[in-house]
């Protein structure tokens, strides 16, 4: 509803209607007879007292806009169409706070909007379906074809020639008729000797209007071909080293074959040489030779066997005698047989055998010895 009020040429309200005590929240009791320029914005004194001469002269004001202090301690905005006829102004009004309100905030988001685009790293166009470009911002303006005073009302076919011009034009059209987010990308040489790579989109901002974004992506594109050749040395250098390792591969299993080779060759020699010749030994020999050849034969089995490996890995530091004395307890000779074959004193032999249990890591168990090197 409309505020209405007769008031004096010199801002006294005669009479009001009740619209007045809904909006500024005074009652019309406070309100007649009260000069309204006490109520006046300070701000919005000046041009409320300009407003008055003009009456004053008898001339009507027109959407006269000015702010008045509700009881509360807001302000109010308020719309006057006023018409003075003699010491009088007879007054109608309009609350119009939220249409300042709704201004403002418009503004606010407008000017955000314009620093956004300004600290954008993008060039942002208005291109409309003919190829004119209509608004331009943002952006490096290093990356412009041409100056940016010049921009706006020149066409794409005056910076841009065939066939580019063309691609741009057909990703334009197609966003304004179809309603579609188009991409382009594409090379220029710049003004300033160089040239780059952009990326642009562009979406219908209009019935006729098409908005470009544009983007300088010659870094982005630098960083992408760097990573593809590294991603290539990387599979390269796999697919050597994959060689290498296959390479590898075949030179050990030929080792491998190799040592098989030598270890049969051995066994086959102490099988068809060594081992007949201790048995005709044995044949004439006395007792004691007998152990000794015993001895040997079992010396020489272990040597083609895999004890005499799986012991060194077990106890690497074992003694020359200490792995012969492993060997002859391996064989069931007890400490006296191992003292009268190695020309050593049974108590000796106990010491190594207590030093072999603690090199193998049997110490102070309930393990037997012979038993234990038996199943290396």
């Amino acid at each position: 509803l409309d505020l209405i009020c007769i008031a004096t040429i010199d801002g006294k309200f005669i009479r009001l209607n009740p619209e007045w005590e809904r909006v500024l929240g005074y009652s019309i009791a406070d309100l007649e007879g009260r000069s309204f320029l006490e109520l006046v914005h300070p701000d919005d004194l000046e041009r409320t007292r300009g407003a008055l001469a003009r009456l004053a002269a008898q001339e009507e004001v027109l959407s006269f806009e000015n702010r008045y202090r509700c009881k509360d301690g807001s302000y109010r905005w308020v719309e006057w169409r006023s018409k003075p006829e003699g010491a009088r102004i007879y007054a109608t009004a309009r609350d119009v706070t939220k249409r300042h309100q709704m201004q403002t905030a418009l503004e606010s988001s407008q000017a955000r909007n314009a620093a956004i685009l300004r600290g954008m790293p993008d060039l942002v166009f208005v291109i409309d379906r003919a190829g004119y470009y209509r608004d331009f911002t943002g952006g490096y303006q290093g990356d412009l074809l041409v100056p940016a005073d010049k921009v706006i009302g020149s066409h794409v076919t005056d910076s841009m020639s065939q066939p580019l011009s063309d691609q741009l034009m057909l990703a334009v059209n197609r966003a304004i008729s179809e309603g579609t987010t188009e991409a382009l990308e594409y090379r220029l040489d710049l003004p300033s000797g160089t040239t780059a790579e952009f990326e642009g989109r562009f979406v219908r901002c209009g019935e006729d209007e098409c908005l470009a974004i544009v983007r300088n992506v010659t870094e982005r594109k630098r960083l992408e071909l760097e990573l593809k050749q590294l991603n290539e040395e990387l599979r390269l250098e796999h697919v050597a080293l994959t060689e290498t390792n296959t390479a590898l591969r075949v030179v050990l299993a030929q080792i491998r074959q190799e040592v098989e080779e030598v270890k049969a060759q051995v066994n086959a020699n102490v099988e068809k040489l060594i081992l007949p010749a201790i048995a005709r030994f044995r044949k004439g020999a006395s007792a004691k030779d007998r152990t000794y050849s015993d001895l040997i034969e079992s010396l020489v089995t272990e040597l083609t066997s895999s004890f005499a490996s799986n012991l060194n890995k077990k106890a690497a530091s074992l003694t020359p005698r200490e792995i012969e004395i492993c060997n002859l307890i391996r064989a069931d000779f007890q400490t006296k047989q191992i003292a009268d074959s190695l020309n050593l004193s049974p108590r000796t032999v106990e010491k190594f055998r207590q030093r072999i249990r603690v090199k193998l890591e049997i110490a102070n168990q309930d393990i037997n010895l012979a038993t234990f090197l038996k199943s290396l």
